[in-house]
């Protein structure tokens, strides 16, 4: 499976930018004209789309655009928590998860191209802290993962004529999904344990460094009972488009907010984490998301 990375495209800002970007993407001959109205909406800013509005076509004859919309948020307990690790989560405005999502475009020759959609912030928690063998606190840093620096790429372009615009891998109950959430914090699983002398205390069993985790359906019984609940429930996943028109816009809209459970640590403190006895917490992570889909 082949995957397309682009860079970012700057929308809304200049538009000599713009109608350079669109003569060398084919949409146009003179001018940026060639936009549907509804592209036009969600690319710029109101009064920019005001302007533009007179000089678009109904119907863009010859290619089909594509828009991931990432609306997710952070839980606040959680950005609380980032915060008082001395993690900048007050400086972006529009703070938001960081959200991979791989689309399949199916063209009618049947060919197939796989593009990878990535937007939201690059925040996460560089340093976690732990006991050596003496008890002793450790300070363990770590650099950012490769993946949480890349390319943003939330709209593409396309040729017609396509068949079908799809998610690349099935919504399933096991794990993997076609979205992935960076989840930005260290999680760390503890357990229970008994001394020889009848005490109880908490021991680290192990801890999860920050990094991208698909976002995975309900898992359901041969009833439809919702036996595991997980990321996105049954009736939060919609259909996807077939024999896109050309001129047409389709919209992917994810929504939620990263919540990630909180645990008392082998320190004492109250940290990302669950116990290992709790598989609901675990299976829960990083939170309850719901995908939308339009086409225009």
């Amino acid at each position: 499976m082949s995957v397309i990375r682009h860079k970012a495209m700057f929308v809304g800002r200049m538009l000599p930018i713009v109608c350079g970007l669109a003569l060398g993407l084919g949409l146009t001959t003179a001018g940026c004209s060639a936009l549907n109205p509804q592209a036009v909406e969600i690319l710029f800013p109101s009064d920019i789309a005001t302007e533009l509005g007179a000089g678009t076509i109904q119907n863009a004859s010859g290619h089909v655009v594509v828009f991931f919309i990432n609306n997710t948020r952070f839980n606040g307990n959680l950005l609380n928590y980032l915060r008082s690790r001395s993690v900048d989560v007050d400086s972006d405005p529009n703070l938001r998860p960081r959200v991979r999502f791989f689309v399949e475009v199916v063209f009618d020759s049947e060919t197939s191209s796989i593009f990878e959609f990535v937007d939201g912030s690059d925040l996460f928690e560089g340093v976690v802290i732990g006991l050596d063998a003496d008890g002793n606190p450790t300070f363990d840093a770590v650099e950012p993962p490769p993946d949480l620096t890349e390319n943003t790429l939330t709209n593409s372009v396309l040729q017609c004529d396509i068949g079908a615009v799809r998610p690349a891998v099935e919504f399933i109950t096991t794990t993997d999904s076609p979205i992935h959430m960076f989840v930005p914090a260290f999680l760390k699983e503890i357990t229970i344990a008994t001394t020889d002398l009848g005490l109880i205390r908490r021991e680290l069993k192990s801890t999860v460094q920050p990094g991208f985790v698909p976002l995975v359906m309900d898992s359901v019984n041969e009833s439809g009972t919702v036996v595991r609940r997980r990321n996105f429930g049954t009736r939060d996943i919609p259909g996807f488009p077939y024999n896109m028109t050309c001129g047409s816009v389709v919209t992917f809209i994810l929504s939620g907010e990263l919540t990630l459970p909180f645990v008392i640590d082998e320190m004492d403190l109250n940290v990302p984490g669950y116990l290992d006895t709790d598989n609901p917490s675990k299976d829960a992570v990083p939170g309850r998301f719901k995908l939308e889909v339009s086409v225009r």
